[in-house]
């Protein structure tokens, strides 16, 4: 039931895809296109990259469409409504864009993760038998999460073909992992030229548990700081933003008096905005960094959950304390 109803989403995608009239041939979607060819072809996904790219654009219009009349309610302002909602179509776009990347990032570091068992079991058995070929066919039938799609589909081809250069391409260079682009390529001189190749896979698989251990600890040592930055940027600002917004419509109300005059009150509510948009992306920057050892990764990852949330504090926090205004 859950299999066919996304398989018709799937189609239903495509299909307003296909009939929106976008064209990638150039300009920037052309660049968002040649973007997402990697990471598309790491997760094979269903989408080609120029449908991806096509999405995305249609993600912008039907955000900035959506957006157009609760901004409106919210700011009274066509000015603000249409620049809110033209940042909101944005986002959207953005978020979507980001998919493909970020379930890559998760296949690769799945696959990462499953590198060590994979390598300590096609030791044992390589260094046994001194025949890569017939190590890859033992350990093969082992679960290795992510890793054994890509893993038995270059065996297979391996068997069908005989070329370990092209059978393993998906894994030697198509994957961007450093861990596994390393391992095949020892793999597969081992097979081409029939070099020993089992010390310097037991190195790799040391050098690949040392990491992983390194950013266990390090992850528990900025974990705290980390989570700070984020409901700082996420939670506390637009929080305290948007209910700051509303104490001066209350002073109004209790003074009798105009403090600031229409477009005064559109220019600092616009400025709170951008000034929460900008912190929210250095703020995901630098935790992409510290965290992921990644500004990218940060920006992909998150930046939309933060802004996200960060959107939906300071609209409920504008709501809440606009019930004690006049």
């Amino acid at each position: 039931m859950a299999d066919g109803i996304i398989q018709d989403l799937k189609l239903f995608f495509k299909n307003a895809v296909r009939r929106t009239g976008f064209r990638t041939e150039g300009g920037i979607l052309a660049r968002i296109e040649v973007s997402l060819v990697p990471s598309v072809n790491v997760i094979r996904s269903e989408f080609t990259a120029s449908e991806w790219t096509v999405l995305v654009a249609l993600s912008a219009v039907i955000g900035f469409i959506v957006l157009l009349l609760p901004m409106y309610a919210t700011t009274n302002s066509p000015e603000l409504t249409l620049i809110i909602s033209l940042l909101g179509g944005i986002f959207v776009a953005y978020a979507v864009l980001t998919i493909p990347t970020l379930l890559a990032f998760m296949k690769v570091e799945g696959m990462e993760k499953a590198m060590p068992l994979f390598l300590s079991n096609l030791t044992a058995v390589y260094s046994e038998r001194k025949n890569m070929r017939d190590a890859l066919l033992s350990v093969m039938s082992i679960d290795y999460g992510k890793l054994s799609p890509e893993l038995r589909e270059g065996v297979s081809n391996f068997e069908v073909s005989g070329n370990p250069k092209t059978s393993f391409r998906r894994l030697r260079e198509t994957i961007n992992s450093r861990k596994i682009n390393r391992a095949f390529d020892l793999i597969t001189k081992s097979i081409e030229s029939g070099v020993y190749v089992s010390e310097s896979l037991s190195m790799l698989t040391n050098n690949i548990t040392s990491d992983f251990d390194a950013e266990t600890e390090r992850s528990s040592r900025i974990g705290l700081p980390t989570w700070m930055i984020l409901l700082s940027s996420s939670l506390f600002y637009p929080l305290f933003a948007g209910m700051g917004y509303n104490i001066t419509l209350i002073l109004e109300g209790l003074m009798g008096a105009t403090i600031y005059s229409g477009l005064e009150k559109q220019l600092l509510l616009f400025s709170l905005i951008v000034y929460m948009l900008l912190a929210n992306a250095l703020d995901a920057m630098f935790i992409g960094q510290v965290r992921y050892g990644s500004v990218k990764r940060g920006l992909m990852m998150v930046f939309p959950v933060m802004l996200l949330i960060a959107s939906i504090v300071f609209v409920l926090s504008m709501k809440l304390s606009s019930i004690f205004v006049g």
